[in-house]
């Protein structure tokens, strides 16, 4: 899916060659999005069912082929609603900006992994991506 919002991002000439982002709109609106989305129940909820696999192993087992197919994609949906406005971000930042992708992964990181609220973490990054949107509308 993610490949096809790329290949229409060229066609709109969005992204360059290097696939670098060529649209401060659109960087806008996917940093503030990718913000906003930090602090929904969704993305709380998905991200509980992220920060212990092994719970939702436990407790929905199914056996098995098809139980084990449906709780791959359960478990995927549940991990792509953690994760997937952070993934957008890498059109805003650049698709192949190293540092970019390090950061990113950084944060998913400890968001998922560090003891302390992860709340916290959730929102202060959700107010430090709006915080860089309008940045990025301003500049």
């Amino acid at each position: 899916m993610l490949t096809l919002l790329q290949w229409q991002l060229h066609v709109f000439q969005w992204l360059s060659g290097m696939m670098e982002n060529t649209n401060t709109l659109l960087a806008t609106v996917i940093l503030i999005i990718a913000g906003i989305y930090q602090f929904t129940t969704l993305k709380k909820s998905c991200l509980a069912h992220c920060r212990s696999p092994f719970s939702f192993l436990l407790n929905s087992w199914e056996n098995g082929k098809q139980g084990a197919f449906n709780m791959g994609i359960i478990h995927a949906s549940r991990c792509l609603g953690c994760c997937w406005a952070q993934m957008l971000i890498m059109f805003a930042l650049g698709v192949m900006n190293i540092a970019g992708i390090i950061l990113i992964t950084v944060f998913i990181l400890l968001e998922k992994s560090l003891p302390v609220n992860e709340l916290l973490i959730s929102k202060l990054a959700g107010v430090l991506l709006c915080m860089l949107g309008v940045l990025v509308i301003l500049l």
